[in-house]
């Protein structure tokens, strides 16, 4: 595990400061174990061992054993040498990475300017909301979520996370699939529709991207839907970033917004590996169906 030195507990800078970018990528770095090094510095002491061996060989005259052994001597001493300089470069840039909370932190301020954005755009105010999402917050407390909605927006908007599957990705120290790239769905819910700003967000750059922005009335939703489909193989950095799980596959969830006409907002919510059927993937977003359920109830009274 990384050592508290090697770990910042806060990622600097706003949208595109250099040193946001270099943060949030060294999260998602594969760092190089401790052994690596001891394995590299070992190797280099093997190489001086029988170094010694070798000369001493030659200094009373058993040139060939010497030179035999000198030839191993030299050959351990530079396969460590490489190898420990391999290591202190991977090292230099994966270290210092964030810390777990450090990434949700970061996270949440992310989600709080979409949800700005997204309202600017959709051309709401918050005065205009009937659905907020301290609704959701309170609905999840009650039904013994542990801790606030990392996209908790207050009396603003239902803002909702889900990964891109493709981009790259590390199970943190706690447990949480974390991914560099996700999709982000600010929801506004007025009294004479239902508003929807959808993007893409690289964590570490923390601009939108493929802005879409949807319109509906509420008796044009025909239905809001989770799907399941299958989802891998693929490889995921495991917990401190030391090693790599590959062939990882299970089942993704997806969330439709449906209407007659029209392509349907959709984006992932849930995921689920083949090993453990039952139980969903820990994202870093916590709670959605909490969303999902307060806003289906709220369509239904509209409608």
């Amino acid at each position: 595990m990384p050592a508290p030195a090697d770990t910042i507990t806060m990622v600097p800078g706003g949208p595109g400061d250099s040193g946001r970018k270099g943060a949030v990528r060294r999260y998602f770095r594969l760092t190089p174990r401790d052994i690596e090094e001891q394995i590299a510095r070992g190797s280099i002491w093997f190489g001086g061992v029988i170094g010694v061996v070798a000369v001493s060989f030659l200094l009373v005259g058993l040139v060939p054993l010497g030179t035999i052994i000198g030839t191993v001597a030299v050959v351990a001493a530079l396969y460590g040498w490489r190898e420990l300089a391999v290591y202190r470069y991977q090292r230099r840039r994966a270290l210092p990475e964030p810390s777990d909370a450090a990434m949700d932190d970061l996270m949440a301020r992310n989600l709080t300017e979409m949800a700005a954005r997204g309202m600017q755009r959709l051309g709401v105010t918050p005065d205009q909301l009937i659905l907020t999402s301290s609704v959701v917050g309170v609905a999840a407390a009650q039904g013994g979520l542990q801790k606030p909605r990392l996209a908790d927006q207050g009396d603003g908007p239902l803002v909702i996370l889900g990964p891109v599957l493709t981009s790259p990705r590390r199970i943190g120290n706690d447990g949480t699939w974390r991914y560099a790239r996700n999709v982000v769905m600010v929801i506004c819910v007025t009294k004479l529709h239902l508003r929807i700003f959808r993007c893409e967000v690289e964590l570490a750059l923390g601009h939108p991207e493929h802005e879409e922005t949807h319109e509906y009335y509420y008796k044009d939703i025909m239905a809001i839907q989770t799907v399941t489909r299958p989802w891998g193989p693929f490889s995921v950095l495991g917990p401190e970033g030391q090693h790599v799980r590959t062939q990882v596959t299970g089942h993704e969830r997806e969330l439709y917004i449906t209407v007659p006409s029209a392509e349907a907002a959709h984006m992932v919510i849930g995921l689920r590996e083949f090993g453990h059927p039952d139980q969903d993937v820990h994202l870093q977003e916590t709670g959605i169906d909490y969303a999902i359920d307060a806003l289906r109830a709220m369509l239904e009274s509209m409608k």
